[in-house]
């Protein structure tokens, strides 16, 4: 099969967000787990999904904590407990999932920082002006305050 491309007028549109499973909030997502925690069944797939978005929720697990280690306990708890009525997991699991949300939440910050920080920039407005509509104003500035810090800024 060839493929025509007509200049001007095929552009690459890219992949947008992913949604919650359908599933999630009405009915639980069966998933089981192996002798190590991890997922399997028919719905793991749609597991993965549904804690990708999590890991993205500003209210739930904001990027302006530096590190992991750093993310209060309490929305930790939260988050266990948003993956616990939509699913079927076991309480076993729960250190498995955070491991997995901690890897999503530092991809999800790593890709912010790469898609919308320019550390030379010093326009005040910068700071102020939200480059992804995931994010809240406060903790863009947060992030922004503290990714041109000197200490970051060199590594």
């Amino acid at each position: 099969m060839i493929k025509l491309i007509f200049l001007g007028l095929s552009k690459r549109k890219g992949r947008c967000a992913a949604h919650f499973p359908s599933k999630w909030g009405s009915e639980p997502l069966e998933v089981s787990v192996n002798e190590l925690n991890q997922y399997i069944s028919k719905d793991h797939a749609l597991l993965s999904t549904a804690l990708g978005n999590l890991a993205r929720m500003e209210n739930l697990l904001p990027l302006n904590y530096e590190k992991w280690s750093d993310m209060p306990r309490s929305r930790l708890d939260d988050v266990w407990n948003e993956v616990q009525a939509n699913t079927t997991l076991p309480i076993g699991a729960k250190d498995y999932v955070l491991k997995n949300l901690n890897s999503l939440w530092k991809d999800w910050k790593k890709e912010v920082e790469a898609k919308h920080f320019t550390p030379h920039k010093d326009d005040p407005e910068y700071f102020v002006v939200v480059r992804d509509d995931r994010l809240e104003p406060s903790q863009w500035f947060e992030l922004v305050t503290y990714w041109k810090t000197p200490k970051v800024l060199v590594i």
